[in-house]
């Protein structure tokens, strides 16, 4: 797993850098806890305590899905012949992520059979 270095944000527009980030990531994982008002902490370690606290269960479980998306892409790349499941996992992929399905020698795969 690759560490990521979390680079400090100016506090001016930390709050509202914090609030879109958490609106965004719980509107992809759907809430599973009521976000704390991260403004009843005072800024500094309290604060950033707090928003890990709660964000670190979303994070998991979202690279929990991707962890499994990325087994079965493996999966799939290792099939010369993939079946209609996995033709339509992998354009489902395509379309969600708005990028076009090409084999590696750049012509596109056969995903419609």
């Amino acid at each position: 797993m690759q560490d990521y270095e979390l680079k400090p944000i100016h506090a001016a527009a930390g709050g509202a850098v914090l609030i879109a980030l958490v609106l965004a990531i719980t509107a992809l994982t759907g809430p599973t806890v009521a976000a704390p008002d991260f403004r009843e902490f005072e800024a500094g370690p309290e604060r950033k305590a707090a928003f890990f606290e709660y964000m670190q269960p979303i994070v998991e479980a979202r690279n929990a899905v991707l962890r499994e998306r990325r087994e079965r892409l493996l999966s799939i790349q290792e099939n010369p012949d993939p079946g209609r499941r996995d033709r339509r996992f992998v354009r489902q992929l395509a379309d969600e992520y708005s990028i076009p399905v090409a084999s590696p020698g750049g012509e596109p795969l056969p995903l419609e059979r």
